[in-house]
């Protein structure tokens, strides 16, 4: 025990031991950084999908609307066209 006490009474085992804490101290604070960037990735993840699934369908609706105009284009053209033939 008591050679324990000399031990403790060493500069370098206070050293060690301050040095042992500080890395447990970082190790925790890296730990929980590494958990909180890992949540926000999982959670930019999901909104990334969101996102994509939005802009497809936004496409999609797009793509019908330029589909119906386009018939709507041809379908006046060939009014314009059987109008003027008729006047002519």
């Amino acid at each position: 025990m008591e050679s324990l006490w000399e031990l403790m009474k060493h500069p370098f085992f206070w050293g060690l031991a301050m040095g042992a804490a500080l890395a447990v101290v970082v190790w925790r604070a890296a730990f929980m950084k590494q958990r909180a960037l890992k949540k926000e990735i999982k959670d930019l993840r999901a909104e990334i999908e969101d996102l994509n699934k939005h802009l497809n369908r936004q496409m999609k609706i797009t793509a019908k609307g330029s589909e119906e105009l386009e018939k709507e284009l041809t379908a006046l053209k060939e009014q314009n066209e059987n109008l003027r033939v008729n006047l002519g």
